[in-house]
């Protein structure tokens, strides 16, 4: 309703749908540089945002200014009560759904060539199911936000593969269990034509290059611009999904090279210190714990890992712990200033019972002079947990500012 008010700006460009549990914001990344660098103009909606809530709405690569933040707000603001006035039985508006609309709008006044729209949460009820995508992807399935989503790798898999849309392509990337057999499942009753990764095309790695094959040819030896061997799974799904969409674009090839060695993306696997090494990773659940392990254990071979560790209250902080249980020398716990943030005194706990060698440090900042204290030219430092650690690491290294305001709506 509150898009209609506003005109259906969605409708004024193609729209790539991306949904999943992991990579999801590191595809929206590769989709937007390979875009931009072959000279589309582009716009990107995602979340949560480390320090901005303005980084959520992003042209050509970058936050809105605050003048078009206000615009639009102005302008949505109307619609809004229009709406709330029209039709009371469908309750208030809620943020998401505010920010959605409001990212939409403006990327029609940017009159961008191509928007990239993160799913919120799961898919099926989220906000952004609203948009009608020339190509839906739906990246790694797995355990998070069981509450709302369900308790099964089943179930979260259903939530998800509601953002596929009768006839539209859907380009899916590693699955494990279940998830791909329900996948298969709504594309085939959604007359869906469905894009396998390994089947319609070949991701693989080479030590720090990576070779995709598939409709488009080969393209070998491409350094990936995101660290990590999982970023060569994200990075063949986004060259399926822009072949599907506009196949065109792979007649520049040193283009589509350049986007895929220049994407970036604040605070996943983000040096943010040269000596001794700090890491700044968001992995907020089980699975992608387990991913920056692996990317840990394979750019950071034989290398001491020290761990500034905060979560939050609704976090599996057991199976978090457990998968740095391996490879942790030592983990500091601390909290964020996030009102969801989990007392350091749990984590300590878990890391009792796991026989992981750890302190607390109540701040952030705290935490991490603690750790660089601890660390020697050889230890990497890692900020992780969630991504509003992440964001209080970097602004403790200078890299960002976040208001009071905008900081609790930091999620993860």
């Amino acid at each position: 309703m509150l898009v209609d008010a506003l005109g259906g700006p969605d409708r004024a460009y193609p729209i790539i749908h991306v949904a999943g549990t992991k990579g999801k914001g590191s595809t929206c990344a590769f989709i937007e540089s390979i875009t931009r660098h072959c000279g589309l103009r582009t716009g990107m909606f995602v979340t949560p945002h480390l320090h901005s809530v303005r980084e959520r709405i992003q042209i050509d690569g970058q936050p809105v200014t605050e003048d078009d933040w206000a615009a639009g707000m102005s302008q949505i603001a109307s619609a809004i009560a229009n709406v709330e006035a029209g039709r009371p039985e469908l309750g208030r508006v809620t943020a998401f759904e505010l920010n959605t609309a409001l990212a939409l709008l403006l990327l029609q006044h940017h009159e961008v060539e191509l928007g990239i729209i993160e799913v919120g949460l799961g898919g099926r009820l989220d906000a952004t199911n609203i948009v009608a995508p020339r190509v839906t992807t739906i990246t790694p399935v797995s355990y998070d936000h069981q509450a709302i989503l369900g308790d099964s790798l089943a179930a979260i898999a259903s939530e998800k593969a509601g953002i596929i849309k009768p006839g539209i392509p859907v380009i899916v990337g590693p699955q494990e269990g279940a998830a791909l057999g329900v996948i298969q499942d709504r594309a085939q009753q959604r007359g869906a034509t469905l894009w396998l990764s390994g089947i319609d095309w070949q991701a693989n790695t080479h030590g720090r290059t990576s070779t995709f094959t598939g409709p488009w040819g080969k393209l070998s030896d491409v350094e990936l611009g995101l660290t990590g061997p999982h970023q060569t799974d994200n990075a063949g799904v986004v060259l399926a999904a822009l072949w599907k969409h506009v196949p065109a674009l792979f007649d520049d090839e040193a283009s589509v090279r350049r986007g895929l060695e220049a994407t970036t993306w604040a605070g996943r696997f983000e040096v943010v210190n040269r000596q001794p090494k700090v890491v700044v990773d968001g992995a907020h659940n089980v699975a992608s714990v387990e991913v920056l392990v692996n990317t840990l254990l394979e750019t950071c071979p034989g290398q001491e890992l020290i761990f500034v560790f905060g979560s939050y209250r609704d976090k599996d902080l057991a199976g978090m712990l457990a998968a740095l249980a391996p490879v942790a020398r030592l983990v500091v716990a601390t909290r964020s200033s996030s009102p969801r943030a989990v007392p350091t005194s749990d984590i300590r706990a878990h890391l009792d019972e796991l026989s992981i060698p750890g302190i607390e440090q109540g701040s952030v900042a705290g935490a991490l002079r603690l750790a660089l204290e601890a660390a020697d030219e050889e230890t990497v430092i890692v900020a992780t947990g969630s991504l509003s650690i992440v964001a209080e690491a970097r602004e403790f290294f200078g890299l960002g500012t976040t208001s009071s305001l905008e900081r609790d709506v930091l999620s993860g």
